[in-house]
């Protein structure tokens, strides 16, 4: 039986995908009100080690304590590279479909990792400049990252 208690989840095209401890889950039309997942991942794809979040853009992104970034296509897994970014577990990945790049949010140091998709390389560090712990990030299509501190503000962030 799948491991349903999630790392992470991450909406797109109307799916819920689910990371969890042991694979990626699906649920197809997720977002309107479906809820029997399947696995994702093909046959003998596995997860990185202590996976944090995931991110999606038709290709799916995941990203794991120790900062390596894998990406898997259609169940494969198609490349992976050290970013050399640790990623805590309430860290969020973000991205948007056309975007070139992966925004990794570190809640608790109050930073935005600006990372390029294509090798997973660091383009740039946003940092907030705000004592309150982030809780939640979201991004909207256009890049937009939007974001809720503990004191129940929300930021805008346009990288």
């Amino acid at each position: 039986k799948p491991d349903l208690a999630g790392i992470g989840f991450y909406p797109y095209q109307d799916n819920l995908y689910i990371l969890a401890s042991d694979g990626i889950y699906k649920i197809t039309d997720g977002l309107k009100g479906k809820n029997s997942a399947v696995a994702w991942l093909n046959k003998d794809v596995f997860l990185p080690p202590n996976p944090v979040s995931l991110a999606i853009d038709s290709k799916v992104f995941v990203i794991n304590e120790s900062g390596v970034l894998t990406t898997y296509y259609k169940g494969d897994k198609v490349a992976e590279v050290s970013t050399s970014i640790p990623a805590d577990k309430g860290s969020a990945l973000l991205t948007s479909k056309d975007s070139a790049f992966l925004y990794l949010v570190d809640k608790s140091l109050g930073r935005i990792y600006v990372i390029t998709k294509e090798a997973g390389t660091l383009l740039k560090t946003l940092k907030l400049d705000s004592d309150e712990p982030i809780v939640d990030a979201s991004m909207a299509d256009d890049e937009t990252i939007y974001l809720l501190s503990s004191d129940n503000k929300v930021w805008k962030v346009v990288p």
